[in-house]
């Protein structure tokens, strides 16, 4: 097995779907995907072990370390759990310049030498070794083991960046959740997630999300807090999250931030909007 990890700059642009087409067309099968923040200092520590700079080092052609940062807080990189091999990766990703990369290659339609869409490990020694920098040991070791997943349930977890679900306090809740299932492999949630998606996609009015959403939401609770098994930082994450369908009800929105620091990703936007609601539906 191996990784590659699709950048902000290609989930920002909407090209997941683009790039999973790619590694299905050329024989990757995904076994396990999670959304995390990037950190310059992490990435740069990472990149320390290979023959490439970092990724951005403020030389000629690249963007100066703050610059990156602005963009690792707009959207999440995705890892993407792969069989097959590194080396097959790696010619599937193509030269780091577009222009150069090969036809039908993933960097073929990237923007730029910045801008290009995905990293991938060498080898599979290099592999071990960045995703654990990336994720953290024992967060690369879940992912490593993880029995399988579905491409349905990775589109769940992925951030809106435009139309009524960017902004939607059920949507952003249901992604969030979905998040959940993935960190917890709380599998006994996800249909009823799925069900509660369903039904929010066919409706044009806030009220009636809203009202889907305090329906579904006590089961999904029940399920996710039950997966959590006691860890405190879960399940107050899941509380505050709960709390928020109740008009009025509790606006911690602490408990929910914290959970960045234990790889639920959670965007800018998403915090905006849960703030929103908390602030519209207040106590």
């Amino acid at each position: 097995m191996t990784f590659t990890m699709v950048t902000p700059d290609a989930m920002l642009g909407g090209y997941l779907r683009l790039v999973l087409n790619q590694l299905g067309a050329a024989g990757f099968a995904v076994r396990a995907h999670r959304l995390t923040e990037l950190d310059w200092d992490r990435l740069s520590q990472m990149y320390t072990h290979l023959d490439d700079p970092p990724p951005s080092s403020g030389d000629e052609g690249e963007l100066p370390k703050v610059v990156m940062e602005r963009l690792y807080r707009l959207a999440p990189a995705c890892i993407l759990i792969l069989e097959g091999t590194a080396e097959a990766m790696l010619a599937l990703k193509g030269a780091t310049r577009p222009a150069e990369a090969a036809p039908g290659t993933i960097r073929a339609g990237g923007e730029h030498l910045i801008f290009n869409f995905v990293h991938c490990p060498d080898d599979a020694a290099s592999a071990a070794i960045e995703l654990a920098y990336l994720v953290g040991p024992e967060d690369a070791k879940a992912l490593w083991a993880s029995p399988g997943t579905s491409l349905d349930q990775l589109h769940m977890c992925v951030p809106a960046y435009s139309g009524w679900e960017a902004i939607s306090f059920p949507m952003v809740a249901n992604r969030l959740r979905s998040r959940f299932v993935e960190r917890l492999e709380a599998e006994q949630a996800l249909p009823l997630l799925v069900a509660e998606r369903q039904q929010l996609l066919t409706l044009r009015s806030a009220a009636e999300r809203l009202h889907v959403g305090q329906a579904a939401s006590p089961a999904i609770h029940r399920a996710l807090v039950a997966a959590a098994a006691g860890d405190a930082v879960f399940t107050a994450g899941l509380e505050a999250l709960a709390e928020l369908y109740k008009l009025p009800g509790r606006r911690d929105q602490a408990p929910l931030v914290a959970l960045r620091e234990r790889g639920i990703y959670l965007s800018e936007l998403e915090q905006v909007t849960l703030h929103a609601h908390a602030r519209a539906f207040g106590a």
